[in-house]
């Protein structure tokens, strides 16, 4: 930043910040990280359509996703989206996640959706989505969020596992979507694009677990 005094008059430049790094894979300067931590308090003043814009540009034109969620976490913002926060506390099955705990699966997530998107040829609304769903698909995992049945706990044989977390995922995709999109406590404002965005990473969430179920007609057409 340039100014100490200036650069927290407009509390969006923290998520302008995070968005930022995404595209640019830029680092957050420790003095920057500190004045975004003290205006933590304006987060409720932002208009949802501001959020939803910088979400948009993070998923949509990011080259490093998890880089923005990186800087998410310094400025202390990552708070303010309680599911998110939680995901950095919960462990998982160090045979199927040596990287740790959900968090950091998260941030691995995130990173492939660039070149996927350029794989797969992805329109910036399909990559929006698809954003979207790295992000939220595997909320339900934390405790106080999901269905009991899906919180993260140990089996028979001690191993940390989250049944049925992606069915569980789903109201928390849209949960998580209302904290972003304009409008969202008033449904006939709300645009039909914006929706169907939000409706289309609910149901990749519940789906995310499919392609490990035997691949049938019926399977791919559920889907």
């Amino acid at each position: 930043h340039i100014d100490d005094q200036t650069f927290g008059d407009d509390p969006l430049r923290v998520k302008r910040a995070m968005s930022l790094a995404a595209r640019f894979d830029l680092a957050l300067d420790p003095r920057t990280a500190v004045i975004c931590q003290n205006i933590r308090h304006k987060f409720d003043a932002l208009p949802k359509k501001r959020l939803w814009d910088e979400w948009q540009k993070w998923a949509a034109k990011g080259k490093n996703l998890g880089q923005g969620l990186r800087v998410l976490e310094q400025t202390g913002w990552l708070e303010c989206y309680p599911t998110l926060a939680a995901m950095r506390e919960i462990p998982q099955n160090p045979k199927h996640h040596p990287e740790g705990h959900v968090w950091t699966h998260t941030q691995f997530v995130c990173d492939t959706v660039p070149g996927l998107a350029q794989k797969y040829k992805l329109t910036p609304r399909e990559t929006f989505i698809l954003g979207l769903t790295a992000l939220l698909h595997d909320q339900a995992k934390a405790k106080g969020f999901g269905t009991p049945e899906a919180i993260t706990k140990k089996n028979e044989r001690g191993e940390w596992v989250s049944p049925g977390h992606e069915e569980a995922g789903e109201q928390l995709a849209r949960d998580f979507a209302c904290q972003i999109m304009p409008n969202a406590a008033q449904a006939k404002s709300v645009n039909g694009e914006e929706l169907s965005i939000v409706e289309s990473a609910a149901k990749l969430t519940t789906c995310h677990m499919r392609h490990l179920q035997a691949t049938t007609p019926r399977a791919v057409q559920r889907i």
